[in-house]
């Protein structure tokens, strides 16, 4: 079993479930200064570093008003060696923050258990 296939039995849904849910969000996407929207090696469509990411950079939101997703919140792929995180703000939306230095042309990944099972809250 792959770490998505038993990250996807923790949450309690299935890949098509997944793929239903992120769908049917309104994404909004527009140019960072940060990143890129590009083919993933991991999965479709993926998220990568336009320059060097420092630990503790913010990336950037991941939705907005808790409903619209940003190309981070719609783009961002699973891994379970990740090297960012989204944290809840005080307005229910996602703020993306790197947990290492990510290279120039890096994949932006993140661990889908953290933002679902075990959300952290940005202070």
């Amino acid at each position: 079993m792959t770490d998505f296939q038993q990250m996807l039995k923790e949450i309690g849904i299935t890949e098509g479930q997944l793929s239903a849910i992120t769908i049917s969000s309104e994404v909004v996407e527009f140019e960072s200064k940060k990143y890129y929207k590009s083919k993933s090696k991991i999965q479709g469509m993926g998220v990568f570093a336009k320059e060097l990411l420092r630990k503790h950079d913010i990336i950037g939101m991941g939705s907005i008003d808790g409903l619209v997703k940003t190309t981070l919140g719609r783009f961002t792929n699973h891994s379970e060696h990740k090297n960012a995180m989204f944290f809840t703000i005080v307005s229910g939306d996602l703020l993306m923050v790197a947990q290492r230095d990510i290279a120039r042309d890096e994949e932006i990944l993140v661990d889908y258990r953290d933002h679902t099972l075990n959300p952290r809250y940005y202070e």
